[in-house]
């Protein structure tokens, strides 16, 4: 594959997007796991509250504390989003040129240029919206496809897939 160059520019959804993907959806199960702890967490509580079952305290108090800590999490997200999204450092309306080329991926922008390798990326996914790469737990690459052609994101997937291979997953569909 030879040089791709992309202008990119990173919206604020494209930032919501990939902060809720990080914190509920990265891993695969996360999703299925908060619905049924919370259907039963709730179920819980109303035959208490109902007094159609004996229910022990213990369960009904660590259902509660469930339904709070998910209540408290999902708070949280959007509370650490709004604040990101403030921060000027966010990146969020600047226009970046990224070059993406068998050695890595380049970023470009007023804010001067970054290269990565391809092996110091530790996992990708493609997202509806994005491709994300990240080099670390707190860093990552976004690569918006809002800036892309279908074929430039056919060719993004086909050069993540090549070299980061197992690292990278589809995730388009959630």
């Amino acid at each position: 594959m030879s040089e791709l160059s992309i202008d990119t520019t990173i919206t604020e959804q494209d930032y919501k997007d990939i902060m809720y993907f990080n914190t509920f959806n990265k891993f695969k199960g996360y999703p299925y796991i908060l619905i049924a702890g919370f259907v039963i967490s709730v179920l819980i509580v109303l035959l208490r509250l109902i007094g159609l079952f004996k229910i022990p305290d213990l369960a009904v108090f660590a259902a509660v504390c469930f339904i709070v800590l998910l209540i408290f999490q999902l708070i949280s997200t959007r509370s650490l989003i709004r604040r990101m999204i403030r921060k000027e450092d966010s990146g969020i309306g600047v226009t970046t040129k990224t070059i993406v080329r068998g050695s890595g991926i380049t970023l470009e922008d007023s804010r001067g240029s970054q290269e990565y390798d391809w092996n110091s990326i530790v996992r990708g996914y493609e997202l509806k919206n994005q491709f994300l790469f990240f080099l670390a737990k707190q860093k990552v690459i976004i690569l918006p496809k809002s800036g892309m052609s279908d074929e430039q994101a056919a060719q993004v997937r086909r050069q993540a897939i090549r070299l980061i291979g197992p690292r990278f997953e589809d995730r388009k569909d959630g």
